[in-house]
């Protein structure tokens, strides 16, 4: 029920609270989250009040706001894309050592035309990676989200290809004809290759994860300066890791992520 006037219920305020918070903002006074989610003051101390009542936020000693405990405990326990992490991490940890560059798990966002990475392992390489655990990206970009492209549903390739490709993560236009390329080469050789994409000086890869039905469930990248890396190597590390959980004991499941996280 709506009781606002701006026609907005009280449970959609409380959620632009909460995304107030991202990774450059863990914690955040009363009047910052007043002002990134864009909420007059009286409103933003009562929301995070009752917050902070059900322990979805917590105060720190100097009185600022970070995401409650209890938050992450009902996250932890209940939500499919931590069980996708729980049975990735192994498999990712090993493609890392393997290959020793960035590896990342992503999972599609169709309704969004977006990437969602869900986890990342960033202790070997140092090639300059613009994604982040938690963020998203754009389905035409990188290499996980061509990946999700060569599986698209048609309206969404009709979507994504009709309109401006300018990228929320670098700012550049994408070219059509070069995206559509490397969609074509993903759907033909079941991998993703960019090379001379959003950093220059990088390769990115990626696979598919397959449900048990044959939909596309996520996908498993490795990116790292062109000169560090070794096609072969990194390609079989990938396939491998892809078909060990595309093909497990438990199947795969997309988790459903509700449209822009909300």
């Amino acid at each position: 029920m709506a009781n606002s006037k701006s026609g907005e219920t009280v449970l959609e305020r409380c959620v632009r609270v909460l995304e107030a918070f991202d990774k450059t903002h863990s914690t955040l006074t009363v009047s910052e989250i007043s002002r990134r989610a864009d909420l007059p003051m009286s409103t933003a101390h009562r929301m995070v009040s009752e917050l902070v009542e059900v322990g979805l936020l917590d105060r720190t000693e100097d009185k600022r706001l970070v995401m409650g405990r209890r938050a992450w405990e009902m996250f932890a326990r209940t939500n499919p894309v931590e069980e996708l992490r729980f049975r990735a991490r192994p498999v990712l940890e090993g493609i890392h050592s393997a290959v020793q560059q960035f590896t990342s798990l992503a999972v599609p966002q169709f309704e969004d035309n977006e990437v969602l990475f869900i986890e990342r392992y960033t202790r070997f390489g140092d090639a300059k990676i613009r994604a982040t655990q938690g963020g998203r990206m754009d389905l035409f970009d990188n290499s996980n989200g061509i990946i999700f492209l060569a599986y698209a549903p048609f309206d969404v390739l009709e979507r994504v290809f009709s309109e401006p490709m300018v990228s929320k993560t670098d700012g550049k236009t994408y070219d059509l004809d070069v995206v559509q390329d490397q969609v074509e080469f993903a759907r033909r050789n079941g991998y993703a290759k960019i090379t001379n994409g959003m950093v220059r000086e990088n390769v990115a890869y990626a696979v598919p994860l397959m449900g048990a039905d044959g939909h596309l469930v996520a996908a498993l990248s490795v990116v790292g300066k062109a000169e560090e890396c070794d096609d072969d190597v990194i390609l079989t590390v990938l396939a491998a890791s892809g078909n060990q959980l595309s093909h497990g004991d438990k199947p795969l499941v997309l988790p459903r992520i509700p449209r822009h996280g909300r």
